[in-house]
């Protein structure tokens, strides 16, 4: 093998390991922990959400799952309802805000944007 397909493979395998769901678009389970999405997804409520990688293009209205970039957040993400999304130059930003908040959230790029919720989990 050439090296740029060694170090290709070794990337993949990384990328897998950080997150697993990456390639496969797999479903995953997430409890719902505070209350800014309220009366919409209720504290301790689970949900269903898929790899972003898996979906179609973002859409306003639908809730995604963003990670923060300040250097103290160490949660799993925000899950925010998509509001807006704006251009400055090339740049992309997205625009989100829980339901029972009365501000929106410092915007995101979409590299930030891990998930998007697929349903309520019908066991719960």
């Amino acid at each position: 093998m050439q090296k740029p397909l060694i170090y290709g493979l070794v990337l993949l395998s990384l990328l897998l390991c950080v997150d697993p769901t990456a390639a496969t678009g797999e479903t995953l389970q997430f409890a719902i922990d505070g209350h800014s999405m309220e009366p919409t997804l209720e504290d301790g409520q689970v949900v269903l959400v898929q790899n972003i990688s898996a979906v179609a293009p973002l859409e306003i209205d639908q809730i995604y799952v963003y990670k923060p970039t300040w250097k103290s957040y160490t949660g799993n993400g925000w899950m925010h309802r998509l509001y807006w999304i704006f251009y400055v130059g090339d740049e992309v930003y997205y625009i989100f805000k829980g339901d029972h908040n009365d501000y929106f959230d410092v915007p995101a790029k979409r590299w930030q944007i891990m998930y998007q919720l697929k349903e309520k989990a019908p066991w719960v």
